[in-house]
């Protein structure tokens, strides 16, 4: 239900102020995720009753690929609305197909001229890995635009990204892992650089 009302705002906010829109895009990105750090809090009972607090930080180097495709609407001040979703690489095993919404601003508004944009990114994503089912994500960065003629753009991103996910922990007391009876909670934060590349329609 959540899921369905995420989505539902998402267009509508990209929908409304027609009167301050220029016209629809879409757009194909492809990149990488170097995961630097990530950190990790779980709280659970053992097979015995024992309460456990694990918590631990890991500056341990992942690399992630990702692929994302976007659609959305250009408006009048430089600035671009999209819903992003995709597939979305987190850590080893870890993967999630994003719902989330972009907001980008371009520092230059002519469209026919190369030039530098901000980017905001926030959302869910869905994942099997996960214990419930879904995580957040958010991105903060940069793009630059090259236009390539015919309405069409090619950019470069690079950007910060966090990822909050929910994974089944581990119980090494009893060689099993947690289940939803023993779990109090599972929380672990990944951070990174992203860097990509895409075409804008």
């Amino acid at each position: 239900m959540k899921l369905r009302i995420l989505f539902i705002g998402i267009l509508l906010l990209i929908a409304a102020l027609p009167g301050f829109a220029q016209g629809w895009t879409a757009s194909l990105e492809w990149g990488y995720t170097g995961t630097i750090v990530s950190s990790h809090d779980y709280q659970y009972t053992t097979l015995e009753g024992y309460h456990i607090d694990n918590r631990d930080t890991d500056f341990r180097y992942h690399s992630n690929g990702y692929a994302g495709i976007q659609f959305g609407r250009d408006f009048k001040n430089g600035m671009n609305l999209s819903f992003c979703t995709g597939l979305y690489g987190i850590q080893y095993e870890i993967r999630s197909v994003p719902v989330g919404l972009r907001a980008s601003w371009a520092f230059r508004r002519q469209a026919d001229m190369a030039g530098w944009a901000g980017l905001v990114e926030a959302g869910i994503g869905l994942s099997d890995n996960d214990f419930r089912k879904n995580c957040e994500y958010a991105r903060i960065g940069a793009m630059y635009r090259i236009p390539l003629g015919a309405g069409v753009r090619l950019r470069f991103l690079t950007a910060l990204q966090g990822s909050h996910t929910h994974p089944v922990p581990y119980n090494p007391y009893d060689d099993v892992a947690v289940d939803a009876d023993h779990l109090e909670y599972s929380n672990r934060i990944y951070a990174g650089l992203t860097v990509g590349i895409g075409l804008e329609f």
